[in-house]
């Protein structure tokens, strides 16, 4: 398989929790709640490739590894894994997938750039079994993800033996000899027999990444496989896995919250906010030249070597918004330093800003903004003009009743009400004020947008 081939492709990916509401709203309410923790994402890996996923914690990174390996299931969308035909394995599952089933509609067998691939989504149970021996996944802890009451050698021949691939014991013991050697535990012998517990944090993450050599995968969905260890430790992982990558061909999918690691590590960047990849493209690019306003922040925040460097950091108001109630338009607007008219209204296209960069923000598509902004632009005029005159009607009547209330006698009962009428005066006061303040903003957004056309864009003055 060449270099520059896709070895997965995902294509509007989602991943939907249905939220309980409580018995009796289950079972009254029509309307399902849903937690979108994956919303319709896009990406390819390509042979050889470290694409990394990017994102503080809860924007849907380890939920998109998982329902690659259909540890959660997919909701919509395909996940197409495409490796070289002439792998046994491969050859066997592209057999059993051009096979109808009860179990799926037609077959999971599908084109890609005029190969076969297989739409992992499709495949049943135990057709999933070969899917995973191509497609491993290193998993976050190393203290939870192993089994304490097994050996380091049960827990790595786990796998052969699930899938029923060693012949014989020694087969089996040469087979997690060499996993272990290629995960750098050596000599394989001094840790087969030991427990969990008898190694180092470090000893421990090669474990995981040995049982997920030994299957001899091609593709490694590695989920934050660094963050729980020292930073002298993670150095060494980084090494292992980029040799592995050089030695076997590996592709990974790495997942971290760590841009500083992703940039010294992988080829390609996908940045992730709220279910939904915001900014893609190259390292280099993405991390030196980034154009997605929450891809800025989180760079400005990472710690720079140099103390004496002053930089201004860019920090997030608010909270992330809650996934069962996500806000319309482009979800990052209410937390957006840059925040226009239009970002609360509709979703931001996909726009390159370099080839094979792109980022979802409308301060990449002046041109749209501007013509968005001009056109509506008297619809909100007359909205603001007719707020001003009903309320000004409004105001000047609530005004002589508060002359009338003044100049009655002081019962407590006037008191509230005097109260309550400049309290309504004052809200129809803020009403109008909002109108006006909300034109001004749409014409300083089209004056703004105009200085980042290009020259020749630029409409001439007379």
């Amino acid at each position: 398989m060449a270099a520059d081939t896709d070895i997965l492709k995902i294509e509007n990916l989602n991943i939907w929790f249905q939220m309980r509401q409580g018995f009796l709203k289950d079972v009254i309410s029509k309307k399902l709640r849903y937690a979108k923790a994956v919303d319709g994402i896009s990406f390819n890996i390509k042979k050889g490739e470290i694409f990394c996923l990017v994102g503080e914690s809860g924007c849907g990174k380890t939920t998109t590894g998982k329902g690659i390996l259909r540890l959660v299931e997919p909701t919509s969308g395909s996940i197409i894994f495409a490796d070289e035909e002439s792998d046994p394995v491969i050859k066997k599952l592209l057999h059993l997938a051009g096979e109808k089933s009860r179990k799926r509609e037609g077959t999971a067998v599908v084109e890609m750039e005029g190969r076969r691939g297989i739409d992992i989504r499709k495949l049943t149970k135990s057709e999933m079994i070969y899917a995973r021996q191509r497609i491993q996944m290193i998993f976050q802890d190393p203290y939870e993800s192993l089994n304490p009451k097994m050996t380091i050698f049960d827990i790595i021949a786990e796998p052969l033996i699930v899938n029923k691939l060693s012949k014989d014991e020694k087969d089996k013991e040469a087979r997690v000899r060499k996993a272990l050697n290629d995960a750098g535990l050596r000599p394989p012998e001094f840790y087969m027999w030991r427990y969990p517990h008898q190694v180092s944090g470090g000893q421990r993450q090669r474990v995981g990444i040995a049982g997920a050599l030994v299957l001899s995968p091609s593709l490694l969905v590695a989920d934050e496989p660094i963050s729980m260890l020292d930073v002298s430790i993670r150095g060494e992982i980084l090494k292992l896995m980029l040799d592995l990558r050089e030695k076997k061909r590996l592709s990974y999918l790495f997942i971290t919250h760590d841009l500083s690691v992703a940039y010294v590590f992988s080829d390609r960047i996908g940045v992730m906010y709220l279910g939904r990849i915001v900014e893609m493209g190259p390292t280099e690019m993405v991390i030196k030249n980034p154009k997605h306003p929450y891809t800025q922040a989180l760079i400005t925040v990472v710690p720079k070597p140099d103390p004496t460097a002053k930089e201004e950091k860019i920090i997030l108001k608010g909270e992330r918004p809650d996934p069962t109630n996500i806000p319309p338009g482009c979800r990052f607007h209410p937390r957006c330093p840059y925040i226009m008219t239009l970002c609360s209204l509709d979703q931001p296209a996909e726009t390159e800003a370099e080839i094979g960069h792109w980022a979802a923000c409308y301060l990449l598509t002046p041109d749209l903004v501007i013509k968005w902004n001009t056109e509506n632009l008297p619809k909100y005029e007359k909205i603001a003009a007719d707020v001003e005159k009903k309320n000004i009607a409004e105001i000047a009547r609530l005004k002589k009743e508060l002359e009338a209330l003044k100049s009655a006698t002081g019962k407590k009962d006037t008191i509230y009400a005097i109260k309550a009428t400049e309290k309504n005066i004052e809200k129809l006061d803020t009403e109008m004020a909002k109108a006006k303040a909300f034109v001004e903003k749409m014409k300083a957004e089209i004056v703004t947008m105009k200085s980042k056309l290009p020259s020749a864009s630029r409409p001439q003055s007379s």
